[in-house]
């Protein structure tokens, strides 16, 4: 999968990767650097984000951040104070104090737009990038453990229809916090539809 670009280097032109990018204009799907963590509250650590993209050899074209929002906040955070140079930034429910949020960061060079109105789940975060000759979807998700079932089938329909409308062009990742999955074992549970995806 080609994804076309636009835009300039995030970081310095000895950075091998980039002046591919830069020559180039377009990113193939098997060098897209993706990057996910939950990182607990992004504004104390979007300095320490910064130096650490700085610092890495292959930056990554695409970074998602569960968790933004600390979990007692007293001022809520702007979506312009959690800008990094050179990349796009979607955001799902930021400075939600109910709600924990999503960030993603798409680099400028990939043509990205957020495609909110398919999904029900109301702590996902769906981003389309659209490429040459096809699209990649991101998914990413924000289950919380005190998730109920209702926003549970929301989720796993979310999933399914996601799954019939991109196939194999999507990329489905985050923090489930699903206690009930043995990640180690190949069967799971079969007490809930939600074990079912």
């Amino acid at each position: 999968m080609d994804l076309q670009g636009t835009g300039n280097a995030w970081k310095s032109e000895n950075n091998s990767f980039k002046e591919t990018l830069n020559s180039e204009k377009i990113i193939h799907y098997d060098k897209l650097n993706i990057m996910y963590t939950n990182i607990d509250s992004l504004y104390n650590k979007l300095d320490l984000l910064k130096c650490t993209l700085y610092n890495m050899e292959h930056i990554p074209n695409i970074i998602i951040l569960t968790e933004i929002n600390a979990k007692n906040f007293k001022y809520p955070v702007l979506e312009s104070e959690l800008q990094i140079s050179g990349y796009n930034l979607f955001c799902k429910n930021l400075s939600i104090k109910s709600k924990r949020g999503i960030a993603i960061y798409v680099d400028n060079k990939l043509n990205s737009l957020c495609i909110d109105d398919l999904i029900e789940f109301n702590e996902g975060l769906l981003i389309n990038i659209t490429g040459k000759n096809n699209n990649l979807a991101i998914f990413c998700v924000y289950r919380s453990p005190n998730s109920n079932l209702d926003n549970d089938d929301k989720l796993l329909k979310s999933i399914q229809m996601l799954s019939k409308k991109y196939n194999k062009n999507l990329i489905i990742i985050g923090d489930f916090n699903y206690p009930n999955i043995k990640w180690n074992d190949t069967p799971m549970e079969k007490n809930s539809q939600r074990t079912k995806c």
